[in-house]
């Protein structure tokens, strides 16, 4: 139901990539058949990680989700900015995301 993806610094390094370039990456995510929840991480250029989130429904709120870590947005589009290392921001996102699937869940 949900799918995450990711982008390093160096990844946008080796295809000539700038941040630009990644601002469609969550929405295309978002379109993947089955898909109720989108996660897309990249690094910025001061190393932090931008973490893009989407909802194709309206009870899995992302902005709760952005908010729980000083970001913002709406219902079906926030995102929030995290620390290094990638893996601990990766699994910082799937946890959160975890968290409003049950909350989601919950409210059928």
């Amino acid at each position: 139901r949900c799918i995450l993806s990711a982008v390093t610094a160096s990844d946008r390094a080796r295809y000539d990539a700038d941040l630009r370039d990644l601002d469609i990456i969550v929405s295309q995510l978002r379109l993947t058949a089955g898909t109720v929840g989108a996660v897309f991480i990249y690094e910025t250029e001061n190393g932090d990680f931008k973490v893009s989130l989407r909802s194709n429904d309206p009870k899995l709120d992302v902005a709760a989700v952005a908010a729980a870590f000083g970001g913002g947005g709406h219902a079906a589009a926030a995102g929030y900015t995290t620390k290094p290392p990638l893996a601990a921001a990766r699994m910082q996102a799937v946890e959160a995301m975890q968290s409003a699937f049950g909350r989601m869940d919950r409210s059928l």
